[in-house]
């Protein structure tokens, strides 16, 4: 077995870097004499002071931040066992957020991020929509751009001065200042008629 593909792809996962050559020498040579096993050159990368010092940068990448920030569970039992938990509890492990905004006001990240959980996310502002992609992506969502009402069709939506707060009311929107007004068109059960009275949020 070739094993130097192996531990350069361990440099970069773990240490977020091109193997140096000493490092990848001696550690192929340790796979390749049997001196030591997969199991211990993984430990050598996760008990390294290099990873230790940019273990911050490896759980942001991966979205694997810590349910526990101060856990001291060896192997993140803890954490597991929490996830476990709340997994158990629910049959239908979906979040429908109206109004997403993004993960900056998100109150479900979480459920996504550390417990698997699919998301429904409505954002009727197309100026958020990207941002939301952005924040979201490689998780498991789907994003719907329309408003919810109890009418469907289109429906005239005025955002607040702050770009979260939108309404098919334009007095809620404009007690934030709102003035800018879009024409949305929906097909859907989620989508505005115009008459619709309704605030979306």
């Amino acid at each position: 077995m070739h094993y130097e593909p192996l531990v350069s792809a361990l440099y970069h996962v773990f240490l977020g870097r091109k193997p140096d050559e000493v490092g990848l020498k001696s550690k192929v040579e340790l796979l390749e004499t049997s001196k030591a096993m997969i199991e211990e050159i993984l430990e050598q990368f996760l008990q390294s002071n290099e990873f230790k010092t940019n273990r911050n940068q490896f759980m942001k990448r991966y979205r694997l931040g810590s349910l526990f920030m101060k856990s001291v569970s060896q192997h993140y039992e803890s954490e597991q066992l929490v996830r476990h938990i709340v997994n158990s509890n629910f049959k239908h492990r979906i979040v429908v957020d109206v109004g997403a905004r993004g993960r900056e006001r998100s109150n479900s990240f979480d459920l996504m991020k550390s417990f698997g959980w699919k998301w429904l996310m409505v954002e009727a502002n197309p100026g958020l929509l990207s941002s939301i992609n952005a924040d979201f992506t490689g998780l498991d969502y789907e994003l719907l751009q329309v408003a919810v009402s109890d009418y469907d069709g289109v429906g005239e939506l005025t955002i607040g001065a702050n770009d979260d707060v939108s309404s098919l009311s334009a007095d809620t929107a404009s007690a934030w200042g709102g003035n800018e007004w879009l024409r949305l068109c929906g097909g859907g059960a989620l989508a505005e008629t115009s008459t619709g009275k309704r605030d979306t949020k």
